[in-house]
C-alpha cells in the first residue's frame, strides 16, 4: 500500500487527454485561422481579381455605347445634310426662277415638289431681298408649308401686308452671315414661329445671286425642334441618359433631352457642366458622375450623349458587391462562392472578349477574301503590250459594296467592270460577289460560245439583271459600267447600268497628240436589280492608240471634306488632265493622293473604286481585224468619241393606242384632282384589278405607276377632276389603267428622258416620275381627245 500524498486538482487536469484536447483546440483555431488568411488572401485576389477584369468590362461597356451613338449620330448627320443641301438646291432653284422671270404659279409648285422631297424639314422657300422684286409692298416670297406626312401647300401667310419677312430675326441672322461669307449654309438661333403655331424653329439658310454675284434674297428650309429633340431623343444608350445638339457657329442650344429641363435657345455658356464633361470625356451633375460621348458633325452641329456611369456599369457594380458580401458567410462557403462568382464573370469577360475578338477576326479574314476575289497582281497580263491596265479599291468598312474586274473572255477580248452595290459592310460584299461571279460567268460562256457582234455586253446585264431581281428580299441594287474591248482592233462595246459616266482620253487625229480627258454622257439606263424585265442596250466605239478610259464609283466624286464640300466632278477631272501622259498606275495613284489631300482627316462613308485602261494598239504585222465587230459598231449607233443616242429600254410609247373593240371594261371611276384622294384612286385601281385575277406582281407594278402619275395630274394639269379607267386588252392579253383629265393638254411621252447619271446638283428638276413609269410599264400611250389628256399605261398579263 502506498503511502505517498494523492496527486492534486492540478496534476490531473494536466492529463494526456486534457493536452490532446488543447493541442486539438490550438490546431483547429491554427487551421480556421489558416483558412481565415487563406480566405482573406484568396478574397484579396479575388476582389483585385474583379476589380481587374471590371476595367476591361467597362472599356468593353463604353466600346459598345459608343458605336451605338456613334450609328444614331450618323443618322441625325444624315438629316442634317440633307437639310443643308436642300436650301442649297432651293437656292439654285430662285436663281433660275429670277433669271427665267417665271410666273408666280410655277414658282409656287416648284417650291411644294421641291419641299414635298424633304421628309424632315416643315417647310421652306424663296424670300427675294426687298430692293430685288416689282411688288409695291416690296416683299416677294414663296413658302411651302408641310401639313401631314405626304401633303406640302402653298402657305400664303408670309405674303401678307402683316408680315415683314425682311426684318425678322432668321431672315437678318441669314442675310448677316451671308455678307461674311457669301458661300456659307447658315443655322440660325432658334426662334419662335410668329405665324400661328408658336413652335419653336431653327432655319438653314443659303444665299441667291445674281449673274453679277449680288445677293437677290435667300432660300429657308425650317426643322422643327420638337422634331429634333425626337430625333436627337434616340440617342439614349440607358433609361435615363440624355443628349444635346448644338451650333457651334451660334454656341446656341437646339436640343436638350434631360427630363424636366429646358435649355433649347440658350447658350452653352449656360450648361458650364456639360462643357467640361464633353472636353474630359466625364462629368459631375446633380449628384452624380455622367459619361459623355460627343461628336462634331455637318454645318458644326455638336451632338454630346451624357450617359450615368453609375447605370452604364450597374451590373458589374453589382457584382462586385456581392462578391464582398459572399466572402463573410463563411470560410468554406466563401471560398466555393467565390470561386464560382469569379469563375462565371471571368468566364462572361473572356466570353465577350473572345467574341469581339472572333467578330474582328471575321471582319479581317472577309477584308482578305474580298481582297483575294478582285485582281490585285499588275501588270495584270505582263506578255501583252496592246494595252496598260491597272485598279484599284478601298471600302469605307473592312468590307465593301464597291467592285472591279478585268479578264479575258477569248484570246482577243478583254472585259472592264467596274460596279458599286448599294449599302454598306457585309450584306452589300455577298451581293457584289454573286453580282461580280454572274457578270464574269455570262460574258465569258457568251463569247465562248460565239457572240453576235454588238450583243454584248448588253446581254449579259439583261441576264444578270434578271437573276438578280428573283428574290431580291434585301431591295439592293448594282450600278455597273461594263466594256469589252477588242485587244487587237481597238473595237470597243460597253454597257451603262445607271452608273457614273467614265472619262475618255481622246487623241487629236492630226498632230497624233493626246487631248484632254472629257466625260463619256450616255442615255442613262436603269441600275442591275431593280426591275426584273429591265433589257439593256450596248454603245460601241473605236480606241485609237494612247487613248484611255477612266472608271469609277460614285466614292471618288463624292468624297467629302470637313467643311462638308464633295470632291467633285471637276476635281476628278482636273487631277486626271495633269496626268494625261503618265502610265496607268501613277495616274489612279495621283488620283488616290488627290482624294486623300481633299479629304483629309474626315471619315470615309462610301467605297472608292478606281479602274485606268489605255490602248497601246498593236504593231503592223501583228494588227488583226474583226469585219463582224467593225460593221457592228454603227449598227449600235454610239461611239467612244461621239456618243449617239441610244434606243429606250423599258415601256414601248405609241400615240394612239389598241382599238376600243379590243379592251373590256372593268370599271372606271371619278374623283376630285387633289392629294386627299389619290390613296382612295390606288385603292379603287388595286381593289378592280384584283378581283379581275391579276397577278400580284403586275397590280404592284402599275400601283407605282398610279402613284406617280395621279400626283402629277394633281401637281400640275389644272384639272379640278380626275378619272381612272381599268381595263383588260386583248392581243396579248394585257391590264391597263387609263387616266383622263380635262387640264391644258400635255403628252408627257415628249418630254426628254432626264440623264440620271448627273447629279442631283447639275440635273434639271422634274422628269425623273415619268421616266420611272416609262421604265416599268411594257406599254404606255397618250391621246388628246374631246378636251381631255388620257395617259394610258398597261403591263402583260402573264396569267392569262
Amino acid at each position: 500500500m502506498s503511502h505517498g500524498r494523492p496527486r492534486s486538482r492540478s496534476a490531473a487536469n494536466n492529463s494526456p487527454l486534457t493536452t490532446r484536447q488543447g493541442t486539438s483546440s490550438a490546431v483547429s483555431f491554427r487551421v480556421a485561422l489558416l483558412m481565415l488568411v487563406i480566405v482573406l488572401i484568396l478574397g484579396a485576389l479575388v476582389v483585385g481579381l474583379t476589380f481587374h477584369s471590371s476595367g476591361t468590362y467597362r472599356q468593353l461597356e463604353r466600346d459598345r455605347v459608343q458605336s451605338q451613338v456613334d450609328a444614331q449620330v450618323a443618322e441625325l448627320n444624315s438629316t442634317i445634310t440633307s437639310l443643308s443641301k436642300r436650301a442649297h438646291t432651293l437656292a439654285l432653284m430662285g436663281e433660275q426662277l429670277d433669271q427665267a422671270g417665271t410666273t408666280a404659279e410655277f414658282a409656287v409648285a416648284a417650291t411644294i415638289d421641291n419641299i414635298s422631297d424633304e421628309a424632315a424639314s416643315v417647310g421652306g422657300g424663296i424670300w427675294y431681298a426687298p430692293d430685288h422684286t416689282a411688288r409695291p409692298s416690296g416683299r416677294e416670297c414663296y413658302y411651302a408649308l408641310r401639313t401631314g406626312p405626304d401633303q406640302v401647300v402653298n402657305d400664303p401667310t408670309f405674303e401678307s401686308a402683316d408680315y415683314n419677312y425682311p426684318t425678322q430675326s432668321w431672315y437678318v441672322e441669314i442675310t448677316t452671315a451671308l455678307a461674311e461669307n457669301p458661300a456659307a449654309v447658315v443655322w440660325t438661333a432658334p426662334y419662335q414661329d410668329e405665324t400661328g403655331s408658336e413652335a419653336w424653329m431653327t432655319t438653314v439658310g443659303a444665299g441667291m445671286y445674281d449673274r453679277d454675284g449680288a445677293l437677290i434674297g435667300i432660300s429657308t428650309v425650317d426643322w422643327s425642334l420638337s422634331e429634333v429633340a425626337v430625333d436627337v431623343d434616340k440617342i439614349k444608350p440607358t433609361a435615363t441618359s440624355f443628349a444635346l445638339l448644338a451650333s457651334l457657329d451660334t454656341n446656341i442650344v437646339l436640343a436638350y433631352t434631360a427630363t424636366g429641363d429646358s435649355f433649347v435657345g440658350r447658350s452653352l455658356g449656360a450648361l458650364p457642366w456639360i462643357t467640361q464633361a464633353v472636353a474630359d470625356g466625364q462629368g459631375e451633375w446633380q449628384d452624380r458622375t455622367y459619361l459623355a460621348f460627343s461628336r462634331t458633325v455637318s454645318d458644326r452641329m455638336l451632338v454630346a450623349s451624357l450617359v450615368p456611369e453609375d447605370e452604364l456599369f450597374a451590373q458589374i457594380n453589382q457584382t462586385i458587391a456581392w462578391t464582398v458580401v459572399i466572402m463573410t458567410a463563411g470560410a468554406l462557403a466563401v471560398l466555393i462562392i467565390v470561386f464560382v462568382v469569379v469563375r462565371y464573370y471571368i468566364g462572361r469577360v473572356e466570353k465577350m472578349t473572345t467574341e469581339r475578338v472572333r467578330i474582328v477576326g471575321e471582319l479581317s479574314a472577309a477584308t482578305e477574301i474580298q481582297s483575294s476575289l478582285l485582281p490585285s497582281i499588275f501588270p495584270a497580263f505582263p506578255n501583252r503590250t496592246e494595252f496598260d491596265l491597272y485598279a484599284v479599291t478601298r471600302p469605307a468598312k473592312e468590307v465593301g459594296g464597291d467592285f472591279y474586274d478585268f479578264f479575258m473572255c477569248d484570246d482577243d477580248h478583254l472585259a472592264l467592270v467596274v460596279a458599286d452595290v448599294s449599302g454598306k459592310g457585309v450584306p452589300a460584299a455577298l451581293f457584289m460577289v454573286i453580282a461580280k461571279t454572274l457578270i464574269k460567268n455570262h460574258l465569258q460562256t457568251a463569247y465562248e460560245a460565239g457572240v453576235e457582234p454588238g450583243q454584248e455586253p448588253a446581254a449579259t446585264l439583261t441576264k444578270v439583271n434578271r437573276q438578280l431581281s428573283e428574290n431580291n428580299t434585301t431591295s439592293m441594287f448594282v450600278t455597273a459600267f461594263v466594256t469589252v474591248v477588242n485587244i487587237r482592233t481597238g473595237a470597243v462595246f460597253y454597257a451603262n447600268a445607271g452608273h457614273n459616266p467614265p472619262l475618255i482620253l481622246h487623241r487629236q487625229p492630226d498632230a497624233g497628240r493626246l487631248d484632254q480627258f472629257t466625260y463619256l454622257r450616255t442615255e442613262p439606263q436603269l441600275m442591275l436589280a431593280a426591275f426584273e424585265d429591265t433589257r439593256y442596250t450596248s454603245l460601241a466605239g473605236q480606241f485609237h492608240a494612247g487613248e484611255a478610259v477612266v472608271m469609277y464609283t460614285d466614292g471618288v466624286t463624292e468624297a467629302t471634306d470637313a467643311t462638308n464640300h464633295l470632291f467633285g466632278e471637276d476635281r476628278l477631272l482636273a487631277s486626271l488632265n495633269q496626268r494625261a501622259d503618265q502610265t496607268m498606275a501613277d495616274l489612279t495613284g495621283g488620283l488616290q493622293a488627290d482624294v486623300a489631300a481633299f479629304v483629309g482627316q474626315t471619315e470615309q462613308f462610301d467605297d472608292i473604286t478606281v479602274l485606268a485602261y489605255r490602248w497601246n494598239g498593236v504593231p503592223a504585222t501583228d494588227a488583226g481585224t474583226d469585219d463582224g465587230e467593225a460593221a457592228a459598231i454603227p449598227a449600235v449607233v454610239a461611239s467612244v468619241t461621239a456618243s449617239a443616242e441610244v434606243p429606250r429600254s423599258g415601256a414601248k410609247e405609241t400615240t394612239t393606242g389598241p382599238a376600243d373593240d379590243d379592251a373590256t371594261l372593268l370599271a372606271s371611276q371619278t374623283w376630285p384632282a387633289d392629294l386627299d384622294h389619290v390613296a382612295a384612286a390606288m385603292d379603287f385601281v388595286e381593289q378592280t384589278l384584283t378581283e379581275a385575277a391579276a397577278d400580284q406582281a403586275q397590280v404592284m407594278k402599275i400601283l407605282l405607276a398610279v402613284d406617280e402619275i395621279c400626283a402629277n395630274i394633281v401637281h400640275y394639269a389644272g384639272s379640278a377632276e380626275l378619272t381612272i379607267e381599268c381595263r383588260h386588252l386583248a392581243g396579248p392579253p394585257r391590264w391597263a389603267v387609263t387616266f383622263i383629265d380635262q387640264g391644258q393638254p400635255y403628252n408627257p411621252l415628249e418630254r426628254a428622258d432626264p440623264d440620271i447619271s448627273l447629279s442631283p446638283e447639275e440635273r434639271p428638276i422634274g422628269g425623273l416620275g415619268i421616266f420611272v413609269v416609262k421604265q416599268t410599264m411594257d406599254e404606255v400611250w397618250y391621246r388628246h381627245v374631246d378636251g381631255a389628256n388620257q395617259l394610258t399605261v398597261a403591263v402583260a398579263a402573264a396569267n392569262d
